[in-house]
Parts: structure tokens; sequence; C-alpha cells
């Protein structure tokens, strides 16, 4: 069975526009719009860009401003330490210092003493 042409026609009618018809914009007027929402997007970047900047200069003018004056720190002298005062105690002096402590002080036979304490 042959396909009937006119039927063929009637469908690619209905499927497609007359070559006389409006389709829609013409590829010209699609680059058009391209082209405009490209310029479009470049300045909205720029503008961005440029925002940005300002509010950065801005900002470190302002805060630039708002810093006290920095002074120099004037280098003090240390304090003086307080001096460590030694006293020197005999051996009956050392014991009574020890009095609650159990201790023995135990004599050398070259001379020297030793300091034996007791830890409970």
């Amino acid at each position: 069975m042959k396909p009937d042409p006119e039927r063929i026609r009637a469908l690619l009618a209905d499927v497609f526009p007359a070559p006389n018809e409006d389709s829609g914009p013409s590829s010209a007027d699609v680059l058009s719009m391209l082209r405009h929402e490209q310029h479009r997007r470049s300045r909205w970047r720029t503008g961005s860009a440029l925002v940005m900047l300002s509010l950065l200069v801005a900002t470190s003018l302002f805060l630039h401003q708002r810093e006290p004056a920095k002074e120099t720190p004037t280098a003090q002298a240390p304090a003086k330490p307080q001096p460590i005062v030694i006293h020197t105690v005999n051996d009956d002096e050392l014991l009574a210092l020890l009095h609650d402590t159990p201790a023995a002080l135990v004599k050398m036979p070259d001379g020297s003493s030793t300091l034996f304490l007791i830890a409970p």
C-alpha cells in the first residue's frame, strides 16, 4: 500500500508552519537579543566589581582613621630584685629551727657535720 501524498502534505502542513507565517523571531533578532543580554551581564559584573572596590576603599579609610595613635613603648628599667639575705646559724640555732621535726646532727671524724631529717 502506497502512502497517500495528500495525507502526507496535510500532516506536514500541520507540523511545520507555512513559509509566509510568522514563526518567531528571525536569526538577526535572536542575535540582537543575545548581544543585548551579554552587554547587560557585562555591565552588571563591572558595576558589581566597582561597588565592591569602593566599599573596600571606604572601609579601609574608615578603619585607618579610627586607629588611635600608637605610642612608642618606652623602655623601662627592670625592677631590681630583692637581695637574698643569708644568715649563718650555728648547730644549736639550726636544731631550734627544726624543733617539731625529728632531726639529728651527726659530726664526722674529719670535723664536718651532716644533718639528717627523719620523715614520718
